[in-house]
């Protein structure tokens, strides 16, 4: 079973006999941080199955028995960057980035954990990490029986609710493919009778197509001429048609080139992430032209009036289209409506000049199974996330043309499809949204208790929760007292650099690679799953396998993934404060020698080394790990005040010096200005008892009470 974890209302109230339980109180992490699957290595088919945090419930197999996680199960797998979360009955193998292995209180049924933790209203924070925030929700818990029964009923009520989607789901697949046939037959010349069918039995004449395209081509001259354009007026592009089947008698092929005028395209600058409001100017998006209408939601404000240029400004009835996407949507066109933004082009979104009064025939074309082979062929780029297809190529696609009475027709038939298809689809939208808002509506009554009656007889949750908690409290004590979030650790292992690192003397000490004593070790291992050589790191900036002691990890620093590439960029600059992307790279590159990765005498800024430093910052920013807070320069980043545990508290106190000074008010302001110029923290006016208020002062007077001590004794 799969799902994610969605942002239902709050419940309003819950039966008296339950209680709310803490995830990080019944759920342990029993992550794998050395026995996962990196993506690239997935298999179709094997004998294990990849649990990842995509949105299949598998994401691909694999034969590799020393990667299986054997339990015990049943466990569910979250996904850190997608809310992703799965239940797992049977072995499988964990995917390599944003996984996160719960394995559920044995006193929980685990399908019940799984329904449960899926209606915590775990917030959206785009593709940056939510397991540190869903530590500290809570679920509600219901008493061991009643768990059993309201299980049951969530899944008899959301078996009828799947069948419904289900045959949603058919409905959309079955008129997707309609569309895909009518536009098919349009091209073709099947949808409608052919102009010299009807010519034959009307007994008339006809105009073919050959003689429209002539005078499409003295039109293309005409403004060519006109324009005053420099140059000589070049031939349109001829098509190569080996390889095209058959046209209806009078049609003929033509390339794009034939119709186009010129083709103009916008510049790329940088905007703020937001539709422009009224009186702004905003630059489109690749988006707005991707879904079959112009959306001018999509679009961004540009904030600097010296960029605004009317001559990008977009028209009604402009003829867009996309010159970079995926494989899937390069290539996508609309023809803009009426919309009141004022809103230019952008570098990727292209505005054709065409000729001949045939934009919506062509717009159908490059929409069809016919078009987009065209566009995806001349596309270039080694990737699939990303392709483009350059004016010089756009202009070879090849088109087929009928006679102008048989377009018009064509367009006709196209239209009254057109208008039929969007009224289904707009009933199985409308249908598919009652059916996730019902969905949320029968999770949140069951755990309001409202799906099921309770039992009197039944024991009341507190009391399980009470005993969940004493059973964590004894196995904590079996192993060593251990803080509950993070594993102990002395000072000169804290998570992040030292003061004197932070300073720029040092980006990790050797102590923190070293081993630690057996105790200590022991009781790391036994929290988190993970081996005792990695070092201890915050829960969303884990280096994980740059230590070359790191389990069964390669030396080479080519074989980071990039989960563990924008781990180690973050641990490099952390401390640093705004830096220049050089001393970035160098930073990087000096830890990997360090630690046994890179061999290099002088490192050269064409070397692999650079290149790939380089690179892995680039993947830091893009995880949210690391900002530019300006041009040319990075910093840690970790802006969001309630993700901060007392260890980042210790860090800041001790980096700023704040734990120098005696007034405790000036100390606390000091830090969390230090936090705000060296790690992004974002606050607007410093509160007193607000988080960060009281997660520096806590760190303070800890400080000052720690020296008291040691002064004494």
């Amino acid at each position: 079973m799969m799902g994610k974890i969605c942002e239902i209302p709050p419940c309003d109230q819950r039966p008296a006999n339950w209680s709310s339980a803490p995830v990080d109180l019944v759920f342990k992490n029993m992550t794998d941080s050395v026995r996962k699957l990196p993506q690239n290595r997935y298999a179709d088919s094997g004998r294990y199955p990849v649990i990842d945090q995509g949105e299949k419930e598998i994401g691909g197999y694999s034969d590799d028995q020393s990667l299986v996680h054997v339990g015990p199960f049943p466990v569910l797998v979250f996904g850190d960057h997608t809310r992703c979360l799965k239940l797992v009955e049977r072995e499988f193998i964990q995917g390599a980035d944003g996984v996160k292995v719960l394995s559920p209180h044995s006193s929980l049924d685990a399908k019940y954990a799984y329904w449960a933790l899926l209606t915590v209203g775990l917030a959206s924070r785009g593709y940056a990490r939510h397991f540190a925030a869903l530590k500290k929700l809570e679920i509600a818990l219901a008493p061991r029986n009643e768990q059993e029964r309201v299980v049951e009923a969530i899944e008899r009520e959301l078996s009828k609710l799947d069948d419904a989607v289900a045959n949603l789901e058919r409905v959309r697949a079955n008129l997707k493919r309609y569309r895909a046939s009518v536009l098919k037959a349009a091209v073709e010349g099947r949808l409608v009778p052919t102009e010299a069918e009807l010519a034959r039995r009307e007994g008339r004449s006809y105009e073919p197509a050959s003689e429209l395209l002539k005078r499409i081509l003295k039109e293309r001259r005409r403004r060519f001429e006109e324009s005053g354009r420099k140059g000589k007026y070049v031939e349109p592009v001829e098509p190569d048609t080996s390889g095209l089947p058959e046209l209806p008698e009078g049609w003929v092929w033509a390339t794009m080139d034939h119709f186009l005028d010129d083709i103009q395209s916008g510049k790329n600058f940088k905007c703020e992430e937001r539709p422009p409001d009224e009186g702004e100017v905003g630059v489109v998006k690749v988006s707005a032209v991707t879904w079959g209408t112009f959306n001018q939601d999509e679009s961004k404000t540009c904030t600097n009036d010296a960029l605004v240029n009317p001559e990008y400004f977009i028209n009604p009835g402009d003829f867009l289209f996309s010159r970079a996407n995926t494989i899937e949507l390069v290539g996508a066109c609309v023809i803009a409506s009426v919309f009141a933004r004022r809103l230019m082009l952008s570098d990727k979104i292209l505005r054709f000049h065409l000729v001949g009064d045939m934009d919506r025939w062509l717009l159908w074309n490059l929409r069809s199974a016919h078009g987009r082979r065209e566009i995806e062929t001349l596309a270039t780029g080694n990737q699939e996330s990303m392709r483009n297809i350059g004016q010089a190529r756009i202009r070879q696609i090849r088109v087929p043309v009928p006679p102008r009475a048989e377009v018009e027709r064509i367009l006709q038939a196209l239209d009254g499809f057109s208008s039929q298809s969007l009224a289904v689809e707009a009933t199985v939208e409308g249908s598919t949204k009652r059916c996730t808002r019902l969905r949320q509506s029968i999770l949140k009554a069951a755990f309001e208790g409202k799906l099921v009656p309770q039992d009197p007889n039944d024991e009341p949750a507190s009391v399980l929760l009470e005993r969940i908690r004493a059973e964590r409290e004894k196995a904590k004590s079996s192993v060593g007292a251990v803080p509950r979030g993070r594993p102990s650790k002395s000072k000169t292992q804290t998570d992040r650099p030292s003061r004197r690192a932070m300073n720029g003397t040092a980006t990790m000490s050797p102590e923190a690679t070293s081993p630690r004593g057996a105790d200590e070790t022991t009781r790391e291992t036994a929290r988190e799953g993970l081996p005792s050589e990695v070092r201890s790191a915050k829960e969303r900036h884990r280096c994980r396998g740059v230590h070359p002691a790191a389990g069964r990890q390669a030396k080479s620093y080519t074989d980071l993934d990039e989960q563990r590439q924008a781990d180690l960029v973050y641990e490099c600059i952390a401390g640093h404060g705004p830096i220049p992307v050089e001393e970035a790279i160098r930073l990087v590159a000096e830890e990997l020698r360090r630690v046994g990765r890179a061999d290099f005498q002088r490192l050269r800024r064409d070397g692999p080394l650079w290149k790939w430093a380089d690179k892995a910052i680039k993947t830091a920013v893009r995880f949210g790990y690391v900002d530019r807070p300006k041009r040319g320069h990075v910093r840690a980043y970790l802006p969001d005040p309630r993700q901060y545990d007392p260890q980042d508290w210790q860090n800041v106190v001790e980096a700023s010096g704040a734990d120098e000074i005696d007034d405790l008010d000036e100390a606390i302001r000091t830090a969390a200005e230090w936090a705000k110029d060296n790690l992004g923290l974002e606050f607007e006016r410093l509160r007193k008892g607000g988080v960060i208020w009281e997660g520096i002062e806590g760190k303070l007077r800890a400080t000052a009470m720690s020296r008291r001590e040691r002064s004494r004794t």
